[in-house]
């Protein structure tokens, strides 16, 4: 599993024990910025992978 793939579950599993107490919204709120981290980081990672073997 790659690492920000990785990182998010970490921080998903984190947030766990608050969907117990919080409503579905605040959940959806909490989970886009961990969903955010990991798209960017994942990005980040695919052009420093294509420029690497373009180069």
């Amino acid at each position: 599993m790659p690492a920000p793939h990785l990182a998010g579950v970490l921080m998903l599993l984190a947030l766990a024990p608050v969907a117990w107490v919080v409503d579905l919204l605040v959940m959806g709120w909490l989970t886009t910025p961990v969903v955010l981290v990991v798209s960017f980081w994942e990005g980040r990672l695919l052009r420093e992978r294509r420029r690497n073997d373009s180069g």
